[in-house]
């Protein structure tokens, strides 16, 4: 501290500054009047230096010193002969990788000469560098180049896909309706027994009788509408015609909804002989195939 005063904090976010003596006590911040702990500046601890790091033993260990304690020398085992039972770097598709030695002690360049020379220096052995850093997959590239590489091979290949097996279309044979309830035919009597055509005479008969009557019903009421009328006026005059038209007009009514109600009822008749008639060729039809 610097003339033994101590810069405090408020919560409030002022600054002020006490003596050093108020340290551990609380003085009260003269901007809010909250009372503020004095706490004493950290110390500052001086770096470690080489000559001030020591083994376990107290035998000073100077950083780069090669050298062991003379209690460690005799239990350390001799390792010089797996130096030569290391094998060689993996050969690179290139070249031969060079030899990379990495210095632990380089001096600081001062100069851009140093600088440029110490850039041609990285640049020469940026190669070596980049192999380097891959020997961990050097040993698998050997393996791959050998063909006992354990490393799958990711290479993209054209999948052979094989096409998905059609379903096979469901074919059922067309079932005729006919031929397999037989409907048209009983127990007794085969399809080849139905004859090529029925006839029906009354129902023809019938038809005929409908439609002509209907157009003759027709026909007498509209010339009773146009002679009644005539006949009453030549007869009575005006009053004459007045009832004739009075007379005339309701059988005329009459007989158009009879007319078509018979004509109705022979259509009706010609419908149902052509049902028959298709159904009987439906028939013939499915008989001869």
């Amino acid at each position: 501290m610097s003339a033994e005063v101590i810069t405090v904090v408020c919560q409030c976010g002022h600054r002020f500054r006490v003596k050093s003596a108020a340290i551990g006590r609380q003085v009260k911040c003269p901007k809010c009047k909250t009372a503020c702990d004095v706490v004493a500046p950290p110390t500052p601890v001086a770096p470690k230096t080489e000559s001030a790091v020591r083994d376990p033993a107290g035998i000073p260990v100077v950083k780069g010193d090669k050298q062991l304690p003379p209690r460690w020398q005799g239990d350390v085992p001799d390792f010089s002969g797996l130096a030569s039972k290391k094998t060689a770097p993996p050969s690179s598709p290139t070249g031969t990788v060079p030899n990379i030695v990495v210095s632990e002690d380089q001096p600081a360049a001062s100069s851009p000469a140093d600088l440029e020379t110490a850039k041609a220096a990285e640049e020469s052995t940026g190669t070596g560098q980049s192999t380097g850093t891959g020997q961990s997959t050097g040993t698998g590239q050997s393996k791959e180049a050998g063909g006992t590489s354990d490393v799958p091979d990711f290479s993209t290949e054209e999948l052979s896909v094989e096409p998905e097996p059609e379903a096979a279309a469901a074919v059922t044979p067309p079932v005729n309706p006919y031929t397999a309830a037989q409907p048209m035919a009983s127990s007794e009597t085969s399809l080849s027994s139905l004859p090529q055509e029925r006839k029906y005479p009354m129902l023809e008969l019938i038809r005929k009788l409908y439609f002509v009557l209907a157009w003759l019903i027709l026909g007498l009421a509209i010339l009773y509408t146009l002679v009644v009328p005539l006949i009453g006026m030549t007869q009575e005059g005006m009053m004459g015609l007045l009832t004739g038209l009075l007379t005339a007009v309701p059988i005329l009514i009459a007989s158009a909804v009879w007319s078509a109600t018979l004509l109705a009822a022979a259509e009706v008749i010609k419908l149902f002989l052509d049902i028959q008639s298709n159904t009987l060729a439906t028939a013939n039809a499915v008989q001869s195939r």
